[in-house]
C-alpha cells in the first residue's frame, strides 16, 4: 500500500488523510532512513541534508545491526532477517494510535516462541509498552506488562497464515486486533480491555531494540508496508481500508452539471495590509532527539520551532448587487475502486478443516470462483418460529435461487416457494419438507432456471455368470433373483445336463429398478449334492439423461460428482452405478440446478479431516459426501502452517485446557 493509493482510498471513502503519520512501503531511504512514503522525501531533511532528518516528517531508522532492510529497498518490501529492526522517529501518539502491518512470514514460530512484529517496549521485561507479534500457535496477540509489574497477554481466536494484513488499535483502555482475511474479505474483530497499562512513546518494528528477551525472536520475512495512524480508527473504517489494499486501481471520478442561482457580483475590494489571522511567521532549528543506531552511529534529528505571530497578507472582499443571476454548477463525483480477485489470491488459504468427524470414505467436491459474489453465495435463511418460513434477511428483493434443506437441495415450485414477507422482505416456504429451527437452510442468488424434474428409477440386470455347476441334480432348477433397492421383476431359465448339474443360465429380461445387482440363488432340481451358484450383473453407464446445459445433477437432493457418479456430454448424463447403487441415493428424483457461474475452478477427492485443496479459497461451494456444508459451522478455511491441518479428528475435550494467554494451563 503506497501513499498515493492510500490517499486515493481516504478520498473515495471521504476520511481525513490528517491522522495518517507513516507509510513505510521500504522503497526508498538513504544511509540508515527509511523514508516515510507521506511526505516528498525533500522535506524529511533539514535544508535538504539527508545526514539531518526531521522528526516530524517520520522517517524510520534502522538501529539494528543487521542491513537487510535497508540493504533491499529497491525491491518494494521490507526484508527482515530476525535481526533487523527500525525505530520510528517521531512520537507514538500514546493512547490513541492505529497501526496496519501486511506481511509475508517465512519463518513460522515453533515451541513456545513468539515472533515481535511491533514494539513499543524496549525490551521483554520493560514495564511501559506493548508487544505485538506471532505466537507459537500462529494467533496474534497483544502483550504488555502493568503497573503491578503482572505480565498481560490478549491472544486473537483465529490464526494466520503466510500472507496476512493485520491491524492493531487502542483508545485509551480499548484494544482492538482485527485479522483481515483478504482471501475472503472476512474481518475477525477482536476487542480487549487494557488495565493498568504504562504507555511508551517510542515505536519500533521487527523486534526489541535491546535485552535477551528469552522466548522472543524478531520478526523474518518480508513486511510490504507497514501504516501507522495517529488517532485510533473505529473497527469499521480499518475494514473499510483494508478491503481497499486490494484493489487494482482508481476509476476516474465523472463530473455532473446542476443549475444554480444567487446575487450578481458587482465590484471586489482588496486590501493590501489586512490581517488574515495568527500562524508560524518563520522556522529555527532545534536538535530535538539522538537516536544511536549499531551501523551508522548518532543521528541526530530535528524539529523544525515555528516562531508565532499575526499573519498579514491580501485581503478580498466581493461586492454584490440586488441583480439575480442563474447558471451552471458542475459537480464531481468521487473516483471509484477497481476490483482486482488476482491480489486477494496471494492471502486466500488452501487447506480446508472439518469441524465435525467424517465417516469413512468420504468424499468431498468445491467450486472456488474468479470473481466475487457480494451476498449472491452461502446465504443462510433464518427460521421463523410458528411458521414454516425461513427469512433471507440478505436484502435479497429478486432472481432465482438454490435451496439446500440440511445440505440436500430443493426443488423450486415443488418442495418451496419464494414469497413476500414484511417490511419488503422476502421468505422461503417449504411445502414437502417441515423444515424447523433445527434444521439449516442455505440458499445462492443465481441466474437461469432449475431444470425439469427425472424420475430415476434404477438399472437393469444385463449379465448373468455360472460360478458353480452343482452336480446330483434330478431336474432343472430355478433360478431366484433377491434384494437390490427397489428391485423391479426379472425372468430367466436354466438348464441341466441330463440330471446331472446346471449347464448355463438364460437371461430372459434384465429388468428395472435396480441400484445394487441382486443376489443370485439356484433353488429346486430334486436333492443336489452341491448346489450350483450363480451372480448377477447390472449396467454401469446404462441410464442416460437428457440435458442441454451444464446445470449440477441432484439425485434426491445429493449433488452428484462427475467423473465419479455421473459422466457428461454435450445433450445427456449418464449415471455411473458403482456410486448411484449407494443406498443413500436409492431411487428418486433428478433434478438439474444452474450454476452460479461458469467460471470456476473443481477439486474434488477423498475427504479427510484436513483437505489441502491446492487452490485458493476466495468464494467457495463445499459439499461433503454430495451435502451442501457452510463455512464456520461446518469447516474452517485454515492455511498451510496452522495447528489445525490435522489428519485426524480428536474428541472428548470439553474444557480450554491452554489459551495462550495469562492463565495458561486450565488444570
Amino acid at each position: 500500500m503506497n501513499s498515493e493509493a492510500l490517499k486515493n482510498i481516504f478520498q473515495i471513502n471521504d476520511l481525513t488523510t490528517g491522522s495518517i503519520q507513516a507509510v513505510y512501503t521500504f522503497e526508498s531511504g538513504s544511509g540508515c532512513l527509511i523514508f516515510n512514503d507521506y511526505y516528498p522525501t525533500g522535506v524529511q531533511a533539514y535544508t535538504g541534508d539527508i545526514n539531518s532528518p526531521i522528526s516530524e516528517t517520520c522517517p524510520a531508522i534502522s538501529i539494528g545491526c543487521s542491513s537487510s532492510v535497508t540493504n533491499n529497498l529497491d525491491t518494494s518490501s521490507g526484508i527482515f532477517t530476525g535481526d533487523d529492526v527500525l525505530q520510528v522517529s517521531d512520537s507514538l501518539s500514546t493512547g490513541n494510535w492505529t497501526f496496519f502491518v501486511d506481511y509475508n512470514q517465512n519463518v513460522f514460530p515453533q515451541g513456545n516462541i513468539a515472533r515481535v512484529i511491533v514494539s513499543s517496549m524496549s525490551e521483554s521485561l520493560s514495564g511501559s509498552g506493548f508487544n505485538f507479534g506471532i505466537n507459537a500457535s500462529n494467533r496474534p496477540y497483544f502483550e504488555y506488562i502493568d503497573s503491578g509489574d503482572i505480565r498481560k497477554i490478549f491472544t486473537h481466536d483465529h490464526d494466520v497464515g503466510i500472507n496476512n494484513l493485520i491491524s492493531v488499535s487502542q483508545s485509551n483502555n480499548a484494544l482492538t486486533i482485527i485479522n483481515h482475511d483478504i482471501g475472503s474479505f472476512e474481518h475477525e474483530v477482536q476487542e480487549f480491555t487494557l488495565t493498568d497499562f504504562v504507555e511508551s512513546n517510542t515505536l519500533y518494528i521487527g523486534n526489541f531494540p535491546t535485552g535477551v528477551n528469552a522466548g522472543y525472536q524478531g520478526f523474518s520475512g518480508n513486511v510490504d508496508s507497514f501504516v501507522l495512524y495517529q488517532e485510533s480508527l473505529t473497527s469499521d473504517t480499518q475494514n473499510t481500508i483494508a478491503e481497499n489494499y486490494f484493489y487494482s486501481g482508481i476509476e476516474s471520478g465523472t463530473t455532473i452539471s446542476s443549475g444554480v442561482s444567487g446575487l450578481e457580483v458587482t465590484g471586489v475590494d482588496v486590501n493590501l495590509t489586512g490581517l488574515t489571522g495568527s500562524g508560524i511567521t518563520g522556522h529555527i532549528s532545534a536538535i530535538y532527539k539522538t537516536v544511536e543506531s549499531c551501523l551508522c552511529g548518532d543521528i541526530n534529528f530535528y524539529r523544525d520551532s515555528g516562531v508565532s505571530g499575526d499573519l498579514f497578507g491580501q485581503v478580498v472582499t466581493y461586492l454584490t448587487g440586488s441583480g439575480y443571476i442563474t447558471g451552471l454548477s458542475e459537480e464531481e463525483t468521487p473516483p471509484s475502486r477497481v476490483t482486482n480477485y488476482g491480489k486477494t489470491l496471494k492471502y486466500a488459504e488452501k487447506g480446508i478443516t472439518f469441524l465435525n468427524q467424517l465417516p469413512d470414505d468420504s468424499v468431498y467436491e468445491l467450486y472456488t470462483f474468479t470473481t466475487f459474489h457480494d451476498n449472491d453465495l452461502n446465504n443462510k435463511a433464518e427460521y421463523q418460529g410458528g411458521f414454516n418460513y425461513f427469512n433471507t434477511n440478505t436484502g435479497y428483493q429478486s432472481g432465482n435461487l438454490n435451496v439446500f434443506g440440511n445440505g440436500l437441495a430443493q426443488y423450486s415450485g415443488t418442495e418451496f416457494a419464494v414469497i413476500d414477507g414484511s417490511l419488503n422482505s422476502k421468505k422461503i416456504k417449504f411445502s414437502k419438507n417441515n423444515f424447523s429451527g433445527v434444521d439449516t437452510v442455505i440458499f445462492d442468488i443465481i441466474s437461469g432456471n432449475q431444470e425439469a424434474v427425472s424420475t430415476f428409477s434404477g438399472f437393469a440386470v444385463t449379465g448373468l455368470n455360472l460360478t458353480l455347476s452343482g452336480s446330483g441334480y434330478t431336474s432343472i432348477p430355478s433360478v431366484v433373483f433377491n434384494g437390490g433397492e427397489n428391485t423391479a421383476a426379472t425372468a430367466i431359465t436354466g438348464a441341466a445336463d441330463g440330471t446331472t448339474k446346471v449347464t448355463g443360465l438364460i437371461l430372459v429380461s434384465g429388468g428395472s429398478g435396480h441400484v445394487a445387482a441382486p443376489v443370485v440363488t439356484i433353488e429346486g432340481g430334486g436333492s443336489p449334492t452341491q448346489t450350483a451358484t450363480a451372480e448377477a450383473f447390472i449396467d454401469q453407464t446404462n441410464y442416460i439423461l437428457s440435458t442441454t446445459n451444464s446445470n449440477d445433477p441432484y439425485l434426491n437432493g445429493y449433488k452428484l460428482i462427475s467423473g465419479l457418479d455421473y459422466t457428461q456430454s454435450a445433450s445427456n448424463i449418464t449415471l455411473l452405478a458403482p456410486e448411484i447403487q449407494k443406498s443413500q441415493y436409492a431411487t428418486g428424483d433428478v433434478i438439474f440446478l444452474p450454476k452460479i457461474e461458469t467460471n470456476y475452478v473443481r477439486v474434488t477427492g477423498v475427504a479427510n479431516q484436513f483437505v489441502n485443496t491446492q487452490t485458493a479459497l476466495v468464494e467457495e461451494q463445499l459439499w461433503l459426501n454430495r451435502k451442501r456444508v457452510r463455512l464456520d459451522e461446518d469447516y474452517q478455511r485454515v492455511s498451510s502452517i496452522s495447528l489445525l491441518k490435522q489428519p485426524v479428528f480428536i474428541s472428548g475435550y470439553n474444557n480450554i485446557i491452554y489459551n495462550n494467554e495469562n492463565n495458561f494451563f486450565n488444570t
